[in-house]
C-alpha cells in the first residue's frame, strides 16, 4: 500500500487529487497540506485540513 500526502496551496487541487486517490486501492490519502512548510510540520497520519 502506498500511502500519500497531499500538499498544493489551493485546496480544490487537493480534493480533485484525493478523489483521484479515492479510485485507486493501492494508495491510501494520510492528509493534506497547503504548502511544503505546513507538510513537514505535521506529524505522520493526521487528519485533513481545510485551508
Amino acid at each position: 500500500m502506498t500511502t500519500v500526502l497531499i500538499v498544493d496551496d489551493q485546496t480544490l487541487q487537493r480534493l480533485r487529487f484525493g478523489m483521484i486517490l479515492e479510485q485507486h486501492s493501492d494508495m491510501t490519502e494520510v492528509g493534506e497540506a497547503a504548502d511544503g512548510a505546513e507538510a513537514v510540520r505535521r506529524p505522520p497520519n493526521y487528519s485533513r485540513t481545510s485551508s
